[in-house]
């Protein structure tokens, strides 16, 4: 894992990647080299960064000018990039150390996705199973309900098959990055349509409630199980990046898996980051759709299945207003926004046919018979808009000067064999079912109105055996481009010519020497890498739980925020509170009328008493 000799090279020139692989870099940077590949590129880290750049940009630093050593002082280090470049007979406990950590990693992600494997299985053998054999709900309605559930599950078993075998080797032949990037491309695929569907197995869950409750119960199960087996798949992507971090801690700097590594842990955040706007995309369009205001503008074959919904400003010269605009196939809306969340205003209506659009800073540009701009502040919001008119009936999409975001990973340097691929059944409503729910509102194509009941759950515990995570703040738009062997040469960034190449001058060679000698005036400890443990950090207004409630005589459950809850706990509190007050004020008002009804009867009774002794001396 840690070479015994780094390999290290000084940079002859700067070099700035065009994409977020590539490594950058200035002139006499010092960096260490994890993979010398055949083609021109090579792969490197500087500053805890790992990425590609040309090999020619680059000159290695061979050993007797990489530990430079003083005679007066024989065990001082050179520096590196302001660091200390410690010699191979200093290293010994570091690697003992990080091969330890990295071992402790490794063991504690393979007892979490042992578990979390088990539990999928076990949802799919003990509920998921029996409910198809119990044929409660048709063919249509429990593929929504599963989706491509096994599909994911057999994906994930087949790389953690991979990563078990792979811990068997010696630690610095492992390639666990590599490992976890070979099925990247296909777990996004999955994961995006099983979010997508997620909403409407939510549906499907409401409607069928009833009989899927009797049905659980004679299995000794209950509903929360069902929906936490369903949301268990995505729930599950947060584990990825945090033991790819933990690994990274673990790694040298010319470690060969180093870049694989950080690759992977970005590209497994864009998933979850893309699997959570697509779920509250989804979940956004069936309400839309629910307000039933839809049907008032355009009916569904004059527009169309819905592919997008958002707000934003829509600028027309001069004027500049927020705006929501609905994009179906075949028509786009322009609505305006309300204080009524579930309500807009009717602004116009425009043909997909009739429109050309092109990515522009800042937003994207409709043109045609009326011309606009649509503002938007998030380029990951930009890049989802245009993915969806690429999806539309007639709209020309222009080629932009503006960089969109780079593609997904195309393949890694890997030795791994690729895991096979499978297509992600089409999940579809028959023309019967989507009759029958077309009497309730007109969605088309399968949309069903979303029910908040049972939203996606998660849970508050967590195994025991899960990493701490150590989280990084990437945008959530970032995609990684893992490097490719077939890199075309055609596209060098690295061509040279005679006009800029220079050797290192002097001036910088005299820079160097003077790190050195500030070395040695500023010589630090060499300390081991410690484990860093700190308590998982808990995000209130998006970690949910599940919440049991009475409503119209019923007992539903409801998914809500732990910030939501406290308020709703908070009120409910001070209701207790101020029906505590008004009983204790009833029961002092009670008890001051009893005694004065006690000492009203006392007096009668001793009256009482006193006028008979009265008349009893009379007679």
């Amino acid at each position: 894992m840690t070479n015994s000799n780094p390999i290290v090279a000084r940079a002859k020139f700067a070099f700035t990647g065009k994409n977020n692989d590539e490594l950058n870099f200035v002139k006499n940077d010092m960096i260490y080299i994890t993979q010398q590949l055949d083609g021109g590129w090579w792969e490197g880290t500087l500053n805890n960064v790992t990425g590609w750049f040309p090999s020619n940009y680059v000159e290695i630093v061979v050993e007797k000018d990489k530990l430079v050593r003083s005679r007066s002082v024989p065990n001082a280090a050179p520096m590196v990039n302001n660091m200390k470049c410690i010699s191979p007979d200093f290293m010994g406990e570091p690697q003992i150390t990080n091969t330890h950590f990295r071992k402790e990693v490794l063991a504690g992600f393979q007892t979490s996705e042992t578990i979390y494997l088990k539990q999928v299985q076990e949802t799919l053998d003990s509920i998921i199973r029996p409910i198809k054999k119990s044929q409660i709900m048709n063919e249509d309605d429990f593929k929504i309900l599963t989706c491509n559930m096994e599909d994911i599950l057999e994906l994930q078993k087949e790389m953690f098959a991979e990563i078990e075998s792979n811990m068997k080797v010696p630690v610095p032949d492992q390639r666990i990055g590599r490992i976890f990037l070979a099925p990247a491309s296909e777990l996004k695929s999955l994961m995006l349509t099983y979010c997508w569907n997620h909403p409407k197995a939510v549906e499907i869950l409401t409607e069928k409630k009833t009989a899927l409750t009797e049905l659980l119960t004679s299995l000794g199960k209950e509903m929360k199980d069902l929906v936490t087996g369903l949301s268990e798949p995505f729930r599950h992507l947060d584990k990825y990046p945090i033991v790819l971090q933990e690994l990274e801690r673990s790694l040298s700097e010319s470690d060969a898996d180093r870049g694989d590594i950080q690759r992977s842990c970005l590209f497994y955040k864009e998933i979850k980051a893309l699997c959570e706007a697509a779920r509250k995309q989804k979940e956004t369009q069936l309400e839309f759709l629910y307000t039933r205001q839809v049907e008032q503008w355009a009916s569904f074959e004059e527009r169309g299945k819905i592919l997008y919904i958002g707000a934003g400003t829509v600028s027309e010269g001069e004027k500049k207003n927020d705006r929501c605009l609905a994009l179906f196939s075949n028509l786009l809306l322009i609505l305006e926004i309300t204080k009524d969340p579930n309500i807009f205003n009717f602004v116009t209506k425009i043909e997909t046919g009739d429109l050309s659009v092109k990515r522009v800073e800042g937003g994207i540009s409709f043109n045609g018979k009326e011309s606009f701009q649509l503002l938007l502040t998030q380029s990951f919001d930009i890049s989802r808009w245009m993915e969806a008119l690429e999806k539309t009936n007639g709209v020309i999409i222009e080629e932009s000067q503006v960089s969109s975001r780079p593609q997904s990973p195309r393949k890694s340097t890997s030795f791994i064999q690729p895991i096979s691929q499978r297509h992600s059944p089409d999940v579809s409503i028959s023309s019967n079912h989507r009759r029958s729910l077309d009497k309730k509102l007109s969605f088309g194509k399968g949309d069903l109105k979303f029910n908040h009941e049972l939203g996606m759950i998660i849970p508050e515990g967590l195994e025991t055996t899960e990493i701490v995570e150590n989280e990084y703040d990437f945008p959530p738009e970032m995609s990684i481009l893992p490097f490719s062997m077939n890199r075309q040469m055609s596209n060098q960034r690295a061509s040279l010519n005679g006009d800029y190449l220079e050797d290192v001058d002097e001036s910088a060679e005299d820079a160097y020497l003077l790190q050195i000698v500030e070395g040695f005036s500023k010589l630090e400890v060499l300390a081991p890498p410690v484990k860093e443990t700190k308590p998982q950090l808990i995000v209130a207004e998006q970690e949910k739980i599940l919440v049991e409630e009475v409503e119209g005589g019923e007992v539903v459950w409801k998914e809500k925020s732990l910030i939501d809850t406290v308020y709703s706990l908070r009120d409910q509190v001070s209701d207790l509170r101020r029906d505590v007050t008004i009983l204790q004020e009833a029961l002092v008002k009670e008890q001051q009328a009893r005694r004065r009804l006690e000492e009203h009867a006392l007096r009668q009774s001793t009256e009482m008493l006193n006028s008979s002794i009265k008349n009893h001396n009379n007679y």
